[in-house]
């Protein structure tokens, strides 16, 4: 294999942080976030409004069509002793689905006003093809910890990144198993 072109080595050295006379330190805060506590952009609130979906509005939805057609089967059938199982669950399900969502809202919300720029090493990456949509799963290993942390997002920017790839991310000791790559909301 032939040896890399003048200006392709100097993009790579560049990238890598390395210079004519060595090493230099890596870039920090290469997207002008800040420290904290920073204001919420809209970046981050699109980001936000993506990571924290879950079936709320479905549940919900349900439980309104399933209670209307419980009012309806009582009014036809006159049995007012009908118990309303399919509209409890329902009802169930939005309560704990709303809950989940309000508490891994207000988690993410701390981790991207509050969170500090550090690096991770991209430890695994993974792609699973459904019928519409690809899902990455990237797995991050954040400096100064000893866990891994996996995201899972539609985003087409998580397929961009490579294993053993350094990447900055959002990161709030009090919120270990979440992080935020700077990259998604700049």
């Amino acid at each position: 294999m032939s040896e890399l072109d003048d200006q392709t080595k100097q993009v790579a050295d560049a990238y890598w942080g390395q210079t004519p006379s060595g090493a230099r330190p890596p870039v920090k805060d290469a997207h002008g976030l800040g420290a904290p506590p920073r204001a919420m952009t809209e970046a981050m609130r699109r980001y936000w409004l993506t990571e924290t979906s879950n079936l709320f509005g479905l549940w919900v939805a349900c439980a309104v069509l399933f209670t209307i057609g419980h009012v309806i089967a009582v009014a036809v059938t006159g049995n007012w002793t009908l118990p309303p199982v399919l509209p409890g669950l329902f009802i169930a399900a939005s309560a704990f689905s709303g809950k989940a969502r309000a508490d891994h809202r207000r988690r993410v919300a701390r981790v991207l006003t509050e969170g500090e720029l550090t690096g991770a090493v991209v430890r695994d990456l993974r792609q699973v093809e459904n019928r519409r949509m690809v899902t990455t799963y990237v797995t991050y290993r954040v400096e100064g910890t000893d866990r891994d942390v996996t995201l899972a997002s539609v985003e087409q920017g998580f397929a961009f990144l490579q294993v053993g790839l350094r990447d900055e991310v959002l990161f709030l000791r009090s919120e270990p198993d979440i992080v935020v790559p700077t990259f998604m909301i700049a």
